[in-house]
C-alpha cells in the first residue's frame, strides 16, 4: 500500500488552518515573476500554491524554509510549529536512508531545492518584523503549550471516595451549555464562544456566570488545552493565550509589592525562564486581536484586591489592550453596573439529566476503580 506524501499532506492540513484573509496575504507575497498573478488566479487553494512552490523547486523535502518564512510573514506562527515537525520527520528518514515519497506512485519531487535570492528576499522584507519576534513566540508558545498539558489531567470528582485517579479531560470532558444575557437568549457552545455577537456590537469582553460546582474552572481549562493542542479553529488566531486564576493573582502580588503589572504577573506566573519581557510585551500591544487572556474566579477575590491591571482591562471605559480577547469567570454577579462592563454576558446552564449520564458513562469508562454497577448512583450524586 502507498504511503501519503507528507508534503502533501502538510499543505492540506496547512490549507484547511490557512483563512481567506491569510490566502489573500499569502498571493500579495508571493505575486511577482515567480508566481505570475495568472497563474495565481488558477490556483485555487493554497495547498496549490505550495505545490506549485515545490514543482518550480522553491520548497522540497530537503528545504521547507520558504513556507516557514510565509507562515512568519502572514503571523500564523502556530503553524510554523506543524512544518518545524513534518521537516524533522524528513530528515530523520534521510538520515535513516529512507525516502518517505519513494512509496507514492506517479510522484516527481525535486530532489534539491533551487534558491532564488528575489523570492527569498520579498519574503523576509515582508516580515522582518515578525521574524524578529518569531523565536521569542515560539519559545513562549512551547512553554505555555507545556503548562496545559499539564492542566489537562484533573480529579472530577474528588469528594468521591476511591476517585483518586487523575483523568485526562478530554476523555470525560461533557459540553457545556451557556445561554446568552441578550434578547436572543441563545445557547453558545465553546467552540462559539467568540463568533457568536449576539446584538453586541464588540465582543472581545466576555463575563462567564455560574453556580459553583457547574464547570466555570474546567472550561477554562479546556479552552486552554484546545489552545495547547493547537487544532480547533475557533481559538487558531491566538498566538498566545494566558490563562490566570485571580486568587493566584492576588496572593502574587501581595507577595511582590514591588512586582504589580501585567508583565510581572506572566513572566513569573507562567512563562518562568522565559526572558525578553519587554520584548514580548511589545508584541502583545502591537498584535491585541491575537492574543486572549482568561481570569477565572473573580468571585473569589474581594473587589479592593483585584490587580490594577485587571481593573484597567474590564472595568474601564478606555481598557488596557482593548482589542485583546478576555474572558472572565465568576458565580452570578448581582452588581448591574459591573455586568455592564462586559461585551458579552453568558451563564452556564446546569447539566441537564441526559449530560449527566454522558459524563457518568465517561468517567466510569476511564476509572477503573468504580464499577459499572455505581452508575445509577453516581448519576444521582451527580445530578444532585
Amino acid at each position: 500500500m502507498s504511503r501519503i506524501n507528507p508534503l502533501r499532506r502538510l499543505y492540506n492540513f496547512l490549507s484547511e488552518q490557512l483563512s481567506e484573509e491569510d490566502d489573500r496575504s499569502l498571493r500579495n507575497l508571493l505575486r511577482g515573476d515567480q508566481v505570475t498573478t495568472r497563474e495565481l488566479e488558477r490556483l485555487k487553494s493554497p495547498a496549490e500554491i505550495f505545490i506549485k512552490l515545490e514543482e518550480s523547486g522553491h520548497i522540497s523535502k530537503t528545504d521547507l524554509v520558504l513556507l516557514k518564512e510565509l507562515l512568519k510573514a502572514i503571523k500564523r506562527l502556530p503553524l510554523v510549529v506543524e512544518v518545524e515537525k513534518v521537516e524533522e520527520e524528513l530528515q530523520e528518514c534521510q538520515l535513516d536512508g529512507v525516502s518517505r515519497e519513494s512509496s507514492v506512485k506517479g510522484t516527481n519531487l525535486p530532489q534539491d531545492v533551487k534558491y532564488d535570492p528575489l523570492i527569498h528576499s520579498a519574503v523576509s522584507a515582508s516580515a522582518k518584523s515578525t521574524h524578529d519576534d518569531a523565536d521569542l513566540i515560539l519559545q513562549c508558545q512551547a512553554t505555555l503549550r507545556k503548562s496545559y498539558k499539564r492542566l489537562s489531567h484533573i480529579l472530577p470528582l474528588p469528594w468521591l471516595d476511591g476517585a483518586d485517579r487523575r483523568l485526562k479531560l478530554e476523555n470525560i470532558y461533557t459540553e457545556l451549555d451557556l445561554q446568552s444575557s441578550d434578547g436572543f437568549k441563545q445557547i453558545v457552545q465553546r467552540k462559539d464562544i467568540f463568533s457568536y455577537s449576539g446584538d453586541h456590537e464588540n465582543t472581545n469582553r466576555i463575563l462567564i456566570e455560574g453556580d459553583p460546582g457547574y464547570g466555570k474552572s474546567t472550561f477554562c481549562k479546556m479552552i486552554a488545552y484546545d489552545w495547547a493542542k493547537g487544532e480547533t479553529n475557533y481559538l487558531r488566531d491566538f498566538q498566545l493565550l494566558f490563562l490566570f486564576e485571580l486568587k493566584d493573582l492576588q496572593e502574587y502580588h501581595s507577595e511582590n509589592t514591588g512586582k504589580q503589572s501585567l508583565k510581572d504577573a506572566i513572566f513569573d506566573l507562567v512563562l518562568r525562564g522565559v526572558n525578553e519581557k519587554e520584548k514580548l510585551w511589545s508584541f502583545i500591544e502591537n498584535n491585541q486581536s491575537q492574543v486572549c487572556f482568561i481570569f477565572d474566579g473573580l468571585d473569589e477575590v474581594s473587589s479592593s484586591n483585584l490587580p490594577v491591571y485587571f481593573k484597567q482591562m474590564v472595568q474601564q471605559k478606555w481598557p488596557l489592550l482593548p482589542d485583546c480577547h478576555v474572558i472572565v469567570t465568576s458565580r452570578i454577579i448581582r452588581d448591574c453596573d459591573s455586568k455592564h462592563m462586559y461585551d458579552k454576558k453568558l451563564s452556564i446552564k446546569g447539566l441537564g439529566r441526559e449530560k449527566v449520564e454522558l459524563f457518568v458513562k465517561k468517567y466510569l469508562k476511564y476509572q477503573g476503580s468504580i464499577g459499572k454497577a455505581d452508575e445509577i448512583r453516581l448519576c444521582r450524586k451527580v445530578y444532585a
